[in-house]
């Protein structure tokens, strides 16, 4: 039987801090029609004005692709600003393909299975390039990252039949390139659901794919030349996948979903060597597949969508996830899309989603900021400390995002670099959070 958690939490061990994280109230960005049958969310600040906006790709025949701006911590515009009128788009994510400093927006969908890219003018999209056309039969999905490792971004899309690199010259002009296609394979390739995380820990991004296969890890050699492994032992269709240290062994373990509607779990050698460990029997039949440290214990909660249900499942650390944390319920909806990402700037990622048939919403996170284990254990994660100038990151895996908060958790600076300029900041105590594929850092410095 389920357990239910209806109560906050907070535990105290001397120094180190473990708070249950408190959700807020639902805020809906949209309540209409106008937001129905939302395929993909991103949580990006496309005018660089320090705040994140909610970004949409809409399906169906009236399908758009839009984005709600936000205006002040937590108060968005009332209407969806369309970058594009785009009958069945399937997906989006952000990228900055032309190092300007501005967030760019690739998606995919159309009549045609085109693959649209909109360049950032000053927080402005007043073009559309289509930069692929005619991909496989169906679009399901796209990642968005420096596969090659040339310090610019590029792109991974899945058509029902293929997988396609777009390799960046760093102008944002792309050469695409075949992974694999059912003509090259020599398995069933039918792609349904993808990720990305350095899965061998050798600082390649590697791609994690649901497939007629089950899961499927296309290993990249560091140039962007990706070979396929394939792991799971019976026949099954993989639907959704979710890249996670489940164990906190740092290393990516792997959750799917099957046709059979079970959640299994695959365990990571630390060498990319997938094996399954069991079925998470808890879990119910998803719509959709995230994940974050909703308690602030260290280890990554499953937060997903089902039926008419927004929930976590927390992390047990014994490899099971048998209590859920209820984040909204409401029988008018079919739950969709759930994602994670910062809107106030406060206490880490909110929680966001779509309520499929319509209403957008959003959760704030209300957990104070807090510090891990991270804090005592890892003495040299940031050098030099104190430091009146900059601080280097120690940091093995790629940095997704860095952040330094005050102690009381404002906002201060953002930065992707393992180097950071804190002249502008006052003297005094700061926290640095960093944001890897893997896990979330969390270490005090002095600003001198």
């Amino acid at each position: 039987m389920k357990n239910i958690l209806l109560t906050t939490i907070f535990i105290s061990f001397s120094f180190v801090q473990f708070i249950y994280s408190q959700v807020g109230p639902v805020n809906y960005l949209d309540t209409t029609s106008a937001t129905a049958a939302t395929s993909m969310i991103a949580i990006d600040d496309i005018n660089n004005d320090g705040l994140n906006e909610v970004i949409t790709s809409i399906a169906g025949a009236s399908g758009k692709i839009g984005y709600f701006n936000q205006q002040s911590n937590g108060h968005f515009t009332d209407t969806l600003t369309i970058i594009k009128n785009a009958p069945f788009a399937y997906g989006l994510k952000t990228g900055d393909f032309n190092n300007d400093g501005f967030r760019d927006i690739i998606a995919i969908g159309g009549m045609q299975n085109e693959a649209w890219l909109f360049m950032n003018d000053g927080g402005n999209f007043p073009t559309c390039d289509t930069i692929d056309s005619g991909i496989s039969i169906l679009m399901n999905d796209l990642e968005v990252q420096d596969f090659d490792g040339d310090n610019d971004d590029d792109i991974v899309i899945i058509g029902q039949h293929s997988i396609d690199l777009y390799r960046n010259d760093g102008n944002a002009i792309f050469t695409k390139e075949i992974i694999l296609s059912t003509s090259s394979s020599s398995h069933s390739l039918e792609c349904l659901d993808l990720d990305a995380a350095d899965m061998n820990n050798d600082g390649h991004i590697d791609l994690i794919c649901a497939e007629t296969e089950g899961v499927v890890l296309y290993i990249n050699d560091g140039n962007g030349v990706f070979t396929p492994n394939y792991y799971s032992q019976i026949p099954e269709i993989g639907i959704l996948i979710e890249s996670i240290d489940v164990d906190n062994d740092n290393d990516v373990d792997v959750i799917m979903t099957t046709n059979s509607n079970d959640t299994k779990l695959f365990l990571n050698d630390g060498n990319g060597s997938l094996s399954f460990s069991h079925i998470l029997s808890s879990i119910p039949t998803l719509k959709s597949l995230s994940s974050i440290d909703y308690n602030n214990d260290g280890l990554k909660d499953l937060y997903l969508s089902y039926e008419h249900t927004i929930a976590v499942f927390l992390n047990d650390t014994q490899n099971n996830f048998n209590t859920e944390v209820e984040i909204h319920h409401d029988t008018t909806l079919i739950m969709g899309y759930v994602c994670t990402g910062e809107i106030d700037h406060q206490n880490g990622e909110d929680y966001i989603w779509s309520g499929g048939n319509k209403k957008l919403a959003y959760h704030i996170n209300q957990s104070s900021l807090y510090l891990d284990k991270n804090f005592l254990t890892t003495p040299k994660l940031i050098y030099p400390n104190p430091s009146s100038s900059k601080i280097n990151i120690n940091a093995e895996t790629p940095i997704i995002q860095s952040k330094i908060c005050s102690i009381d958790g404002a906002l201060m600076l953002k930065s992707n670099k393992h180097s950071i300029d804190i002249r502008k900041l006052q003297k005094g105590s700061y926290i640095l959070i960093i944001e890897t594929k893997k896990n979330t850092l969390r270490k005090r410095f002095i600003k001198q």
